[in-house]
């Protein structure tokens, strides 16, 4: 029989999120082994992330555990491979998995240009590349948004800074996070905290970065 559909009972359904969305050879295996072995499918995601879904729980391999409770980190390739990439979106994404400040359950979205691939105005922290002026030299920047309703309203992420020095970025969004983990405390959602504080929050931002 056909297995229930991810997420509506009826089986068991675990979620990996993919650092950057990247699985290798050998990680792939050591999932495929233990789908097979749950009878579990794998379903691809749009957040860097696969569903097992099946009528027996997986039992994930320990080296892909701590993906079960990974942040969503959402990056386009940015200008690692896309011709209209003018900030490099990977590189900044893993900056932030690196640094481990954005909470599980926090969306942050990074598109490389202003195209926006990755839906950064929508998501709850988004980014999306540009080029700043700095020092009199045009440099790789990012926008920073926040607030969004990551596609469940209609509501789109504010502007906290126009241009964030690549190289500042992860600071940046940390500063949110940060202001964000202080609006849950007050029963706040990431979207309550920038109507509520958006002044406040970029001035985080601000002291963050140096700016």
């Amino acid at each position: 029989p056909a297995l229930p559909p991810a997420g509506t009972g009826g089986g068991h359904t675990t979620r990996l999120r993919l650092p950057l969305g990247d699985i290798d050879p050998r990680q792939a295996l050591l999932l495929a082994d233990a789908a097979d072995a749950a009878g579990a499918c794998v379903r691809i995601g749009i957040e860097h992330d696969l569903y097992l879904n099946g009528r027996a729980p997986v039992d994930v391999p320990n080296e892909l555990r701590p993906w079960t409770d990974a942040p969503a980190i959402v990056s386009c390739p940015g200008s690692t491979w896309c011709e209209f990439g003018i900030a490099d979106s990977r590189a900044a994404a893993a900056e932030l998995l690196a640094a481990g400040t954005i909470a599980s359950g926090t969306r942050v979205c990074i598109s490389g240009c202003p195209n926006s691939c990755a839906h950064a105005a929508v998501a709850d922290i988004g980014l999306t590349g540009r080029l700043a002026t700095v020092g009199g030299e045009k440099v790789p920047a990012f926008r920073l948004v926040a607030g969004g309703g990551n596609g469940k309203t209609a509501g789109l992420a504010s502007e906290i800074a126009a241009a964030v020095p690549a190289d500042r970025a992860a600071a940046a969004v940390g500063a949110v996070a940060e202001a964000f983990r202080e609006g849950r405390a007050n029963g706040l959602t990431p979207a309550q905290t920038v109507a509520q504080d958006r002044e406040q929050v970029a001035r985080a931002v601000g002291a963050a970065v140096g700016g």
